[in-house]
Parts: C-alpha cells; structure tokens; sequence
C-alpha cells in the first residue's frame, strides 16, 4: 500500500509540471534592455536578419519590427527594411512611418493592457459581465485577458467574422458543413448583406456573443 501511494504521488507530481495552471509562474522581469542575454539574443537576431534579407519573402516585403515591455516607455529592439522600388510615402521606413491596421492591432491592445496595470488572470467579465447572458455558449467566467492575449482561451481563428461565413457559405458547404439560410445567423454584422441596417450596437453584439 505504501509503494502505491508513493507511484501515485509521483504520478501526480509528474502530471503538475508537464501541465502548469494558467497565470504567472515567475515575476515579471525588469530592466530586460541591460540585460547581457537579451543584447546578445538581440545582436544575433539584428544579424540573422541582415543574412535573411536578400533572400524571401524579406527581399519583397518592406517591414519594421519592434520590441517592447510594459516596463520600459522606449522599445527593447528596432529593425526596420525597405524594399527596393517599393512604392511609399516615404523614401525608407522608419519609427515614425505608418502601416495599414490590421492584426497588429492587437499587439497594440496587449500592450494597452500591460501599461494600464489591469490583473490578467481576472475574467473578461469584470468587465463585461453582460456576456454570461449571451447565447454563443462560451464559459466567459473561465477566460481571462491573459488567455486572450496569449490566444490560449480557445476561441477559434475569425470567431465574429460572420461576414466572412455569410459570403463564404458555397466554400464551408462544399467541405461538407450544412447549409444554413440568413435567419441562422446573428442579426447584427450580417444585415448590410441581407439587406437590413439596423445597426451593431453593444447590446446586440454581447447578446449574441459576437465577440
């Protein structure tokens, strides 16, 4: 009996550090643009780019990189790349020049969060407690911003682009998913396509859950 509950324990042990509880396991490091093993990791990165770019996609493609931490008002790291003939505003890209909002949007929206101190681990609904009464059927209460953040709450790729679903429904029914008709879908975002404009207002959206 004892030698049982010794393999159990182990067992348990075992299981724990291979599958750690979400949140913060150590603080959050500080100083990090002093740090000797982040100027090296930076100094190969810098390098490792420069011996990349004449090759693809960086050869095509005009880019700027940032590297930023909530406790530090300035960036870590900076590259920046100009395609050749590229067709720009300016001459050569830089930290002052501007790029088209899309997914990186959300970096902007992590960061936001960081500089504002808000608690991580707490649950979307503090803050939006209207989406418990929802109908989409996520367990709000158990999705935190930092599993948002760190896109580990489960939600899938696209979750309230119903747009894309609506205009896309020949593709979705030819991989053998139903066919749905317009009353299948959330009355919000989809009205413009069917004709209607009543309008995406809060209430709606977090009644439907389109987040």
């Amino acid at each position: 009996m004892k030698y049982l509950i010794l393999c159990l324990a182990q067992l348990v042990t075992l299981s724990l550090s291979a599958c750690p509880p979400p949140g913060p396991i150590l603080p959050a490091p500080t100083h990090i643009s002093t740090s000797p093993y982040f100027l090296a990791a930076a100094t190969n990165l810098t390098s490792f780019l420069d011996s990349s770019l004449p090759f693809a996609p960086l050869n095509t493609t005009t880019f700027s990189i940032h590297l930023v931490s909530a406790s530090s008002p300035n960036p870590l790291w900076s590259y920046y790349h100009t395609t050749p003939g590229s067709v720009l505003s300016s001459a050569t890209v830089d930290a002052h020049s501007q790029y088209r909002i899309g997914s990186v949007s959300k970096v902007f929206t992590d960061l936001l969060v960081l500089r504002l101190g808000l608690p991580l681990d707490a649950p979307v609904t503090k803050w939006l407690p209207k989406l418990r009464k929802g109908s989409g059927g996520v367990d709000w209460d158990s999705v935190t911003l930092r599993m948002l953040g760190s896109h580990m709450a489960g939600i899938q790729r696209n979750y309230n682009l119903w747009t894309q679903n609506y205009t896309n429904a020949a593709t979705f029914e030819a991989l053998g998913y139903p066919k749905l008709t317009p009353k299948d879908y959330p009355p919000c975002e989809v009205e413009e396509l069917l004709g209607r404009s009543l309008g995406c207002t809060e209430k709606r959206m977090l009644q439907f859950n389109i987040f």
